[in-house]
């Protein structure tokens, strides 16, 4: 029986895929779309610094972590305290106590 083998050229792959889909997949990837042009696009185009800055100028993002923020806050303080109430009157294991909260 005869295998056959066929070598694939890098210029036949670029034919059948793209650099890039004409639309974007995500709301993210359409605003980098608009921030960068075509022409300077790199992977490191954003750094981590830049990141950052962006997430944190952003009004809902910060709303987000605030309120992210307060609930886990709350949640611990009510589980601490009421590890320490129930260890007083009753012989339980801590570790059940965090299962009854949740």
């Amino acid at each position: 029986m005869k295998q056959l083998r066929r070598e694939s050229s890098s210029n036949e792959w670029r034919a059948v895929f793209q650099k890039e889909p004409p639309l974007p997949p995500s709301l993210a990837q359409a605003t980098l779309r608009r921030e960068v042009p075509v022409s300077e696009k790199r992977v490191d185009s954003h750094t981590y610094l830049q990141t950052l800055k962006l997430l944190f100028t952003n009004r809902n993002f910060v709303l987000l972590l605030v309120s992210y923020g307060i609930n886990v806050g709350v949640f611990y303080v009510v589980s601490t305290l009421l590890n320490q109430i129930v260890l007083l009157h009753f012989v339980v294991s801590s570790a059940k106590i965090p299962q009854t909260i949740v």
